[in-house]
């Protein structure tokens, strides 16, 4: 039986010591008021582990005191304590496995062949003066993740382990005794498997502080693809055909456009309104409004099934990822539903609208795998705005006062959690139903709130 583990003297890996990270800018004045500004980076990236006892699971032994099956009595009482425990500890630290659980031993190792990840960015972009106040940005970014760190378990059944169904039933019912390494559960690889890819293009607008009103605006359009998004643990249909796996990344947001401004209001002393002086200049003067406003397409999707069937029929599957098939005549584009978001219904799940339609979706035949994607559509967006007035009150020459009214989703547009995306035709009652919205407190997609804020400064 092959899959022993050794405990070699040394370091986990090789050395790498032929990283190079050259950087690269240009800013080019090729015409009044035009401006040309590009720039390469390469960034190494840390080789790190993803916990303290990644590599070294023999080093840690653990032990459960409890009565024979069958025996009610308590284990030991806690004034007591446990009694004496007897690790079996070998000479190089190591505690071997005990027991015939299998499927509970899990081990891990780092790539002896490993590398340092690493990042390419690089950017283009023209501005354009326009006026004295005014400044037009057109930029283009992009970069590439090279060797990424990610950690799959290897210890995987093949899909195509066999053709003949009785064959795939009995290892279903044990698939233990199938895995490539059967005395161990998860063998978890630690290696540069990931790889990454974002382009985006922005226009941004920017007026400069005149007239007491300043404001920038940008739009952005990208597009980020890996396989993983995380920098831990990666899963998928297969570990063998870890390309099943490359699509939107689980942060990816198409569109954005961003706005936040700050407008000195015209009224006080020396502007032009209620400007004589008197209590009403000095209570209506003085004041500041800013606003931030945030809209954006939501992160992707990627839906899921469980084989049931209308009926008492049940499809089964060898471990992985169970992704559902498209229906016949069915694309991406026909899951997502008119929602009313504020439809009849709305607060009881059973009978509120779907946001996305389960009958664009299959249940794939037994041992098959899914064919639809990860990632495959937008969840719902984000419309969101922030307001803050302020005004500052002078006391004395060094001692002031600030107060401020802020303003969090002041329109209440909710700000929608993502739908459920489990295919149940058993059960559809459920799929494709948003039950909750995003935003806490503070932060982006904030719920509404109403804060107001005194500050004296010294």
């Amino acid at each position: 039986m092959r899959g022993a583990l050794l405990h070699p003297a040394g370091s986990l890996y090789k050395r790498d010591t032929n990283n190079f990270q050259p950087r690269v800018g240009l800013a080019y004045n090729f015409r009044q008021n035009w401006v040309f500004r590009g720039g390469f980076a390469l960034n190494t990236l840390d080789v790190w582990t993803n916990g303290l006892r990644e590599n070294f699971e023999e080093y840690l032994a653990t032990a459960v005191i409890q009565q024979p099956s069958g025996n009610p009595d308590i284990a030991f009482k806690l004034s007591q304590g446990p009694p004496p425990i007897r690790f079996n500890v070998q000479r190089d630290g190591s505690v071997p496995f005990v027991g015939t659980n299998f499927s509970g031993r899990t081990a891990s190792y780092r790539d002896p062949a490993m590398r340092a990840p690493y990042v390419m960015n690089w950017n283009m972009g023209i501005q354009r003066q326009l006026g004295s106040h005014y400044l037009l940005e057109v930029n283009y970014q992009g970069s590439a993740g090279i060797g990424l760190l990610n950690r799959w378990d290897i210890n995987a059944i093949p899909l195509g382990i066999s053709k003949d169904p009785a064959v795939l039933n009995t290892i279903r019912n044990a698939p233990q005794n199938y895995k490539p390494y059967p005395q161990f559960g998860s063998v978890l690889l630690y290696s540069n498997f990931g790889h990454s890819t974002f382009h985006s293009g922005t226009i941004k607008m920017e007026k400069r502080m005149s007239g007491g009103v300043t404001f920038t605006s940008f739009y952005t359009w990208a597009k980020s693809i890996d396989e993983a998004s995380d920098d831990g643990g990666a899963s998928g249909v297969t570990y063998y055909n870890r390309r099943l796996e490359k699509g939107r990344s689980n942060f990816d947001v198409a569109h954005r456009w961003v706005t936040y401004a700050i407008w000195d209001l015209p009224v006080g002393k020396g502007k032009k309104y209620v400007n004589g002086g008197g209590i009403a200049a000095k209570v209506l003067g003085n004041w500041q409004l800013s606003g931030i406003q945030s809209a954006e397409t939501g992160i992707p999707l990627t839906f899921s099934h469980n084989g049931q069937l209308p009926g008492n029929v049940t499809n089964v599957y060898l471990p992985g990822a169970m992704r559902p098939d498209m229906a016949s005549g069915k694309t991406y584009d026909d899951i997502k539903l008119e929602w009313d978001r504020k439809g009849p219904c709305r607060h009881i799940v059973a009978c509120a609208l779907p946001w996305a339609d389960i009958n664009a979706f299959a249940i794939p035949p037994s041992y098959t795998p899914g064919q639809s994607g990860r990632n495959i559509i937008n969840s719902p967006g984000m419309f969101w705005h922030q307001f803050a007035l302020m005004k500052t009150i002078p006391f004395k020459e060094r001692v002031k006062g600030t107060l401020r009214v802020d303003v969090t989703a002041p329109f209440k547009y909710p700000f929608f959690s993502p739908p459920s995306t489990a295919v149940n035709f058993r059960n559809p009652q459920t799929f494709g139903k948003i039950t909750s919205q995003q935003g806490g407190f503070s932060g982006l997609g904030a719920v509404t709130e109403t804060m107001v804020i005194f500050r004296v400064e010294f």
